[in-house]
């Protein structure tokens, strides 16, 4: 089987580098869909508002994401950054195909415009059929408590490297935070709800500290599918990957997790139904079976664009088994 699905009514939960990857395989056997996007490592950098995550998924489903470097477009130059960097040193790198979409936003943004609706002029300039929305309008802020400071979630991954201890992960304003028009709709609507493969600490996390879409979650009668983002059996080998893994294990240490497909299941236990897990963890079947949740085994590590599309139609046919 491998037929394009035009109206799945999918919504996939989506954080940065690990959906980008998933979603270079799905978008290739769904026609369309709906992407709600994290925002909690949303950042001002030179007057800028930035949206990483949400880039990230823009950039892979418009087959423009540099999944070597984990951000960005493939390709891009870094002709402005270089002239800022003679003027003060960058921490934060933008290509100049990048800087397009930032200003594209940061317009909007001063204008008047939500946070989703620059989203919606960014989706038109790639012509995508996938809807792309932020969990929030409002500022939700993914903040690292470290030995009695805060420090930005960007400061910490990029400016810090990650090296400071990790006493506390916090979202700050997620209290007070409401769901962007639509989010709420459909994950109660859609036939499927898919977890992408993200960080579960830094990426979905704040996504669950919005009251109203973790209750939505709770309360949705159809079926959640989560994308293990952890593969204990094999050490990751890019530099983007390696970073990653890093990061994912100390957020998960903070919040008493362990670094594995188990630690993940046992996470989200309380709304999902499925769990997608890489063939080579087969030892940890019986373990998240035991919490009341199917396992369905895929490969997970597969690399190319058409053995991602196999393992994509893979687990659209097993969604399509169980739900409609």
């Amino acid at each position: 089987m491998d037929t394009l699905v035009s109206k799945p009514e999918i919504t996939v939960l989506c954080g940065g580098f690990g959906a980008a990857r998933f979603l270079d395989g799905f978008k290739r056997v769904v026609n369309n869909g709906t992407c709600i996007v994290n925002t909690g490592d949303d950042l001002k950098k030179n007057l800028l508002h930035i949206s990483p995550d949400v880039d990230s998924v823009i950039y892979s489903l418009a087959d423009l994401f540099d999944e070597d470097r984990g951000f960005g477009i493939k390709n891009d130059t870094f002709k402005v950054d270089r002239l800022l960097s003679k003027i003060k040193p960058q921490w934060f790198h933008i290509g100049d195909q990048d800087l397009k979409t930032h200003l594209s936003r940061t317009f909007k943004l001063i204008t008047g415009k939500t946070l989703a609706e620059s989203i919606e002029t960014i989706l038109r300039q790639y012509s995508l059929n996938w809807k792309v929305l932020p969990m929030s309008d409002q500022s939700v802020s993914t903040v690292i408590v470290s030995s009695g400071k805060e420090i930005s979630f960007q400061d910490f991954i990029v400016k810090f490297r990650g090296d400071p201890k990790i006493d506390d992960v916090i979202y700050k304003g997620s209290l007070n935070a409401l769901p962007a028009p639509g989010v709420v709709d459909s994950i109660e609507n859609s036939q499927v709800v898919i977890i992408a493969p993200s960080s579960p600490i830094a990426s979905i996390g704040p996504m669950l500290a919005v009251k109203q879409i973790r209750n939505a979650l709770l309360a949705r009668k159809k079926p959640i599918v989560a994308v293990s983002p952890v593969i204990s059996a094999v050490d990751p080998l890019r530099p983007a990957e390696i970073q990653r893994a890093n990061l994912r294990q100390k957020f998960l240490a903070t919040k008493g997790y362990g670094h594995n497909p188990y630690a993940v299941a046992d996470m989200y236990k309380s709304f999902i139904d499925y769990f997608i897990l890489d063939y080579r963890d087969i030892d940890y079947v019986s373990q998240i079976e035991s919490l009341g949740i199917e396992v369905l085994m895929a490969d997970l590590l597969v690399v190319s664009s058409n053995q991602r599309k196999e393992e994509a139609q893979k687990i659209l046919d097993f969604v399509s088994a169980v739900t409609f």
